[in-house]
């Protein structure tokens, strides 16, 4: 989930993503019986510093997003250590940290294709 919100506030900026990270925070914590907001207090923090962070010059570039993504996902792995006890999995983060550039890609083209901007209008007549 982290990785979907981190990716989508990179991409588009709006209020959306925090409606979204405040509801998956939310869906989470009841699905792992957790405390209620945890998670959303996480991912709230993450989509709105992605949202800071790319509105600096250091994100200019797509491939801004993995530093941005491992720390990220480090934080919630050790968030998640902390106040619930869990034990941190290397080969988890590993993986989640692969599948950042896939969805990007995929979002952004989903972005570009399927998502009508408010610029676009239509000319009918002459």
């Amino acid at each position: 989930v982290l990785i979907f919100l981190i990716v989508r506030s990179f991409i588009s900026s709006g209020k959306e993503n925090l409606w979204l990270a405040f509801g998956f925070g939310l869906l989470v914590s009841v699905l792992q019986g957790s405390i209620l907001g945890f998670f959303s207090l996480i991912y709230l923090a993450a989509v709105v510093t992605a949202h800071l962070i790319r509105k600096t010059h250091l994100a200019s570039h797509w491939i801004a997003i993995l530093p941005l993504s491992i720390i990220f996902l480090l934080a919630e792995h050790l968030l998640v250590n902390i106040f619930l006890g869990s034990s941190l999995n290397y080969g988890f983060l590993l993986v989640e940290t692969a599948l950042v550039l896939p969805f990007y890609f995929a979002l952004r083209l989903w972005e570009e294709r399927f998502v009508v901007k408010k610029e676009i209008r239509l000319k009918i007549g002459k």
